[in-house]
């Protein structure tokens, strides 16, 4: 039985019609230039501005054994980086207690300049393990940003992971 509150009922009905619930999470991130005011490029709620390299943000903390099944991006409008082309990613991670954080994709997800209200599916990991959690553990989002300035601010901006419960 899934362990997540207010959701036994549902799990094993889906159970007993060998059906596997699945769960989608979504967290939202603003890339602009600055954080000095509200005009674009600008935002001052920006989770990162260019110069700082890359940041984390928690997606979830498992509520019991689960496995990843789809990692994308979407945005009203991706953020343009005045530079160099594809240096603003998306990777997806999971928190390893003691050793290093596991990727759950091959490579990260190059969102800069991407069409709009279009999303861009990651390609997820094919080495053993890498996409299955335990319960209690971290999935995260590691944002990178190059210093070259951002000449449009990400609008709407989010990421979302499509997980299912692997316990019966």
């Amino acid at each position: 039985m899934a362990k997540t509150t207010g959701y036994n009922d549902l799990v094993y009905a889906e159970i007993g019609s060998g059906v596997r619930q699945r769960k989608i999470t979504s967290i939202p991130f603003i890339l602009a230039n600055v954080r000095t005011n509200m005009t674009a490029p600008n935002h001052v709620l920006a989770d990162a501005i260019p110069g700082e390299t890359s940041f984390g943000k928690g997606v979830f903390i498992a509520p019991c054994r689960g496995r990843i099944l789809k990692v994308s991006v979407n945005a009203a409008a991706f953020p343009v980086n005045g530079g160099a082309a594809n240096t603003i990613t998306v990777d997806v991670q999971k928190a390893v207690i003691g050793d290093s954080d596991v990727s759950v994709l091959a490579s990260p997800i190059e969102i800069e300049n991407s069409t709009a209200e279009t999303a861009l599916h990651g390609t997820l990991s094919a080495t053993s393990g890498a996409i299955d959690f335990i319960e209690g553990q971290e999935i995260y989002a590691i944002v990178a940003v190059s210093a070259d300035a951002i000449t449009t601010r990400s609008d709407g901006a989010v990421i979302t992971i499509e997980w299912m419960p692997l316990e019966n």
